[in-house]
This record gives structure tokens, C-alpha cells and sequence, in this order.
């Protein structure tokens, strides 16, 4: 059968990421476009809230409606498709109206924890529709089995690109350095009382903090934080190479790549 992945592209993510070099490596059709935060139109803020309305999921935008129209049409011209959401948190709506036309299958992976899950998706039915749900943590499977036969339900532990995430012997390490990476679901709160509190036990230790320049505010001008953004996957390997500790306070997870990496 023939084999297309939607799947967005997340600017924030590294390049190595596990998902994006499986889609890439597949040689299969992809679909789907690079993510963009920051300022947008009037207009593009209104379609996407009536999209919001229309399919009752909080991050569902038009950009998806149309990877899935685009999907839609690759069934009906090639027999046998499997078609694979790679974020079907986000990105899997109305696709699985084509489940079983032409002998399509189609397929997403969920990534949300059940709460968070449950807060952005008021309908669930629609996830009947699906001919395979892959989860990548066990605690998804009792919710989404109330929507979805749990024979359906595959749980497959996230990848990591170990080839590109891995040791250095060769790097020297201090025994004082610390490193927090990210902002999805991470609990910025507890990070901030973390580190003024170690500081104030031990000013030796180091924190390098890897995440948006929006949650840099409460960190500036503390002596023992280094703040880092947009950095290559090269720079964010060194930091973590040169890391003795992974700081990851989390308010809810099912994976997380920063600790896989």
C-alpha cells in the first residue's frame, strides 16, 4: 500500500527529532507545512476560530482542515492508501470519513496527556473513525478507549535519534551544571523556585535554561542562569553533553523529548 504522513513541522523542535526522521527516511508523501507562532492577521485569527467551533478542538486550524482535504484527495487516486497523522492530537479531524474508501486505512498517533486531551476536544466520536490509534505512553489507553475499541489502540514508546543524541566522553563536566529544555506542559512556577532556592544553598551551580524568550522574564539577570533560544540541534547537543543534571519539572507528561534527548 502506499504510505503519506501529515504531519506538521514544529519550529521549536530539533531537526533530529525521532518523528521527523522517520517521515523523512520512509520515502513516503508528506503533508503538511511548517508551524509558525508569533503575530498573524486579523483574518487568519478569524478562520481559525470558527474552525475552532466548527470541529469543537481548541488547536485544530485551517491549516489542518486543508492537510486533511489534501489527504482526502490522495485516497481517491491511489487504492490502498494508509494515511498516517503523525499529531493526530491536532491534526486528525474529518479524515476518517475516507477510512475504508478505496481500501484506505488511516491512522494517528496521540501525544496528549488524557486530561489536556480532554480540555482542547469536546467531541471524541470521531475518533471511532480511525482504523489504528498509536499512543505513546499506557496511561492514554483507558481514556481513549471509551472512544476507540482498545484492540485498536497500540502502544509504541517515542523514538529518539540516539545516532545524534548521545554521549561524549570528551566533554569535561564541572559536577555543578544543570540544564531545563523546552516550555510544553513544563511546570515554570516550581523551575523558578527551584532555582532561586538552590542558589541561595549553593551559588556554584549552574542552570542553563533552553526555552522561549517569552518565559525568559523571571530568570534575567539571575547570576546563575544561562538563557538560551533558537539554538542549532548541534548547540542544544553541547548543553547537554555538558550537562550533569536534567532539570524537568513537568505539570502533566506522557513523553518528553528533551529527556529522551
Amino acid at each position: 500500500p502506499s504510505l503519506t504522513y501529515i504531519c506538521e513541522v514544529h519550529p521549536h523542535h530539533a531537526a533530529h527529532h525521532a518523528l521527523y526522521r522517520m517521515v523523512s527516511e520512509m520515502g513516503a508523501v508528506r503533508i503538511g507545512r511548517k508551524r509558525r507562532y508569533g503575530p498573524r492577521s486579523v483574518f487568519s485569527l478569524r478562520c481559525d476560530r470558527w474552525i475552532f467551533r466548527l470541529s469543537g478542538n481548541s488547536t485544530y486550524t485551517v491549516h489542518n482542515l486543508l492537510d486533511e482535504c489534501r489527504a482526502g484527495l490522495s485516497i481517491l487516486s491511489r487504492p490502498g492508501s494508509v494515511v498516517h497523522v503523525i499529531y493526530g492530537d491536532d491534526g486528525f479531524r474529518y479524515l476518517g470519513v475516507m477510512n475504508g474508501v478505496r481500501g484506505a486505512r488511516i491512522i494517528a498517533s496521540l501525544h496528549q496527556p488524557p486530561a489536556v486531551f480532554d480540555r482542547r476536544v469536546a467531541w471524541k466520536t470521531y475518533l471511532r473513525r480511525l482504523s489504528a490509534a498509536h499512543v505513546v505512553a499506557r496511561v492514554q489507553i483507558p481514556f481513549l478507549s471509551n472512544y476507540i475499541p482498545e484492540e485498536r489502540i497500540f502502544f509504541i514508546p517515542h523514538p529518539v535519534d540516539a545516532d545524534f543524541f548521545c554521549p561524549d566522553p570528551s566533554v569535561a563536566k564541572t559536577g555543578r551544571r544543570c540544564i531545563f529544555a523546552g516550555q510544553w506542559l513544563r511546570d515554570f512556577g516550581l523551575l523558578e523556585e527551584t532555582v532561586r532556592r538552590v542558589h541561595a544553598a549553593d551559588p556554584s551551580v549552574q542552570f542553563t535554561l533552553v526555552t522561549f524568550p517569552e518565559r525568559f522574564p523571571p530568570f534575567e539577570g539571575m547570576p546563575n542562569v544561562e538563557l538560551r533560544s533558537g539554538i542549532s540541534d548541534e548547540e542544544l547537543r553541547a548543553l547537554y553533553r555538558r550537562a550533569d543534571l536534567l532539570l524537568l519539572p513537568l505539570e502533566e507528561c506522557t513523553f518528553n523529548n528533551s529527556m529522551l534527548e
